[in-house]
């Protein structure tokens, strides 16, 4: 009973927005976790894998868990906003369907 295409429309629409939040989650993951603000640019990145690959990898995975922690305590908030959001402009083009098929009837 779900409607595909309105599904992947959703996913084709709410992908960017994951790719743009990417970054800002994990500065303020680490900052509210680690206590301590992380602002590697790409050159350090490269400079810390290619000195010590194993640390750089430990640091960047916790870095990113501290990210995908700060992602699931926002996530219901989100949902139910979205849902909210979703609910009233589904109830919304409903009605306005359900006017029109009315007024099919009538006629």
């Amino acid at each position: 009973r779900l409607n595909m295409p309105f599904v992947q429309l959703v996913h084709y629409v709410v992908s960017p927005i994951q790719l743009l939040l990417y970054i800002p989650f994990l500065h303020e993951g680490a900052a509210l976790f680690l206590k301590q603000p992380v602002h590697y640019s790409f050159d350090e990145i490269t400079t810390m894998i290619s000195n010590d690959l194993i640390g750089a990898i430990s640091t960047l995975l916790y870095i990113n868990l501290c990210g995908l922690l700060l992602w699931l305590i926002l996530t219901p908030f989100l949902f139910l906003i979205s849902y909210f959001i979703g609910l009233y402009f589904i109830k919304k083009m409903s009605t306005k369907f359900n006017k029109k098929d009315e007024s099919k009837i009538t006629a």
